[in-house]
């Protein structure tokens, strides 16, 4: 699957939920405004999340379906790779309600996860 130069804008519930499929490329969205987070890792194989501008949703910018960011006994197993998205945490200007990130940190420590929310500068580098 394939999600680029998209507005994923609001939802009822997370702006994307990535589960049970081999591998997803999410590049160059506006993912905001949904009443969960904006992007649900579950279930997933492989994904690869660059250049979105995620804010604004209710739950976290990015969260995988495991404790403690749900109350589930499921865990995600995959390999996420992931740069150059913006994900303001909930203190910052147009931050998510529940922090930019949950599980992720987690998820990283035991799979193989690159992930850093590096701002693009004005040249869009």
């Amino acid at each position: 699957m394939t999600v680029t130069d998209s507005n994923v804008f609001g939802n009822g519930s997370d702006g994307i939920q990535l589960r049970e499929a081999s591998s997803a490329i999410l590049e160059d969205n506006w993912i905001s405004h949904n009443d969960g987070g904006g992007i649900l890792l579950s279930d997933w194989d492989g994904a690869n999340i660059r250049y979105n501008t995620i804010t604004n949703n209710g739950g976290c910018g990015i969260a995988a379906y495991e404790r403690p960011c749900h109350y589930t006994n499921e865990s995600f197993f995959g390999t996420v790779d992931g740069w150059g998205n913006e994900i303001p945490d909930r203190w910052e200007e147009d931050g998510n309600g529940k922090g930019d990130t949950c599980g992720v940190a987690v998820v990283a420590e035991r799979m193989k996860v690159k992930f850093t929310n590096e701002r693009r500068d004005s040249n869009g580098a």
